[in-house]
């Protein structure tokens, strides 16, 4: 068996850990309240929207890595992720439609508060592996495990909590709300 234990958790290699499997379930429930939570961004705000938010993770993220883990980026780190950025960005634009954005207030908090979550669970993952000598093939068996695990009981119909928490949609749930939804406006 492979060592599952984090660096510093003394000499004691092959035994299991339960440091280990908490980060893995942490970040099972964290992707699986993101995975409800964009599903929920759609009825709120369109799709460019929604993208243009997504294209300010990387930096969301690079900036989260510097206090978090302490691991300020280079100049060509940056460069490259404003290029990301900028390439992204201009993947979202269409030239022959004048540019606006206009989104709810409600829209605007939700979107901040899925990018952040979003990027929170990149720099937690990144964190765990880094710090855990664990081979990375046994760590994403780990998390894919809790993550099935998490994801078949938060499905469960009727089971949840309502609000911003955990709920169960299917594609098939949301498909004719978003385009009704759409069609209205």
């Amino acid at each position: 068996a492979a060592a599952l234990r984090c660096r510093g958790d003394g000499p004691a290699k092959y035994r299991p850990d339960t440091k280990l499997l908490l980060h893995s379930v942490g970040l099972a429930l964290s992707y699986a309240a993101i995975n409800a939570m964009y599903f929920e961004l759609f009825l709120l705000a369109d799709t460019s929207a929604i993208m243009l938010f997504k294209c300010a993770a990387p930096v969301v993220t690079a900036l989260l890595l510097w206090p978090l883990e302490r691991r300020p980026l280079g100049a060509g780190q940056w460069l490259g992720i404003m290029l990301q950025v900028i390439g992204l960005l201009l993947a979202q634009l269409e030239p022959c439609k004048p540019l606006e954005f206009r989104i709810s207030q409600t829209a605007f908090v939700a979107l901040s508060v899925y990018t952040m979550m979003s990027c929170l669970a990149g720099v937690w993952n990144q964190h765990v592996v880094k710090t855990c000598p664990t081979s990375i093939h046994v760590q994403n068996v780990l998390l894919y495990g809790c993550g099935v695990v998490v994801n078949a009981v938060v499905s469960r119909p009727g089971y949840g909590v309502s609000g911003a928490a955990i709920r169960h949609r299917s594609y098939e749930h949301w498909a004719p709300k978003i385009l009704h939804h759409r069609h209205q406006k």
